[in-house]
């Protein structure tokens, strides 16, 4: 099957009844669905961490309008996985990652928000460090 260009890929990859929600489609973040996660997902990107060379995974996921048909028990979550060992101070995790978990598009999107400052922050400070350290040499 293939995409068309006007199709959006959360809907390819899972179907209109995922339903996302305007806000989260006219937002900056990408839609990076994928058809091997369980619902869609959409993110921004960030610069490598330059104190680990490692990606950092801030993720705002899309579960199915229905609760008996998703995976997860709240309708939007917001994931943040340092692919390191220095995750970024400030952001507020569960155990699993969670940022946050409910079933408010828009508050959604404001903890994404809220934790992409701090994540953009860290990465900023991390390479003006690596600089300094740099230019000392």
């Amino acid at each position: 099957m293939t995409r068309s260009a006007a199709q959006p890929l959360w809907m390819f990859e899972f179907g209109e009844e995922y339903d996302v929600p305007p806000a989260i489609i006219d937002s900056l973040l990408a839609d990076v669905s994928w058809h091997n996660d369980s619902c869609p997902s959409f993110r921004m990107e960030f610069r490598m961490d330059p104190a680990s060379g490692d990606d950092h995974d801030l993720r705002l996921w899309v579960g199915h309008p229905d609760a008996d048909q998703r995976d997860m028990a709240e309708r939007f979550v917001v994931n943040y996985q340092p692919w390191s060992n220095a995750p970024v101070p400030g952001v507020t995790v569960c155990d699993d990652g969670d940022v946050y978990a409910g079933d408010d598009p828009e508050a959604a999107l404001k903890a994404y928000g809220v934790a992409a400052e701090l994540v953009t922050a860290e990465l900023d400070r991390r390479a003006d460090v690596v600089r300094q350290e740099d230019q000392a040499w």
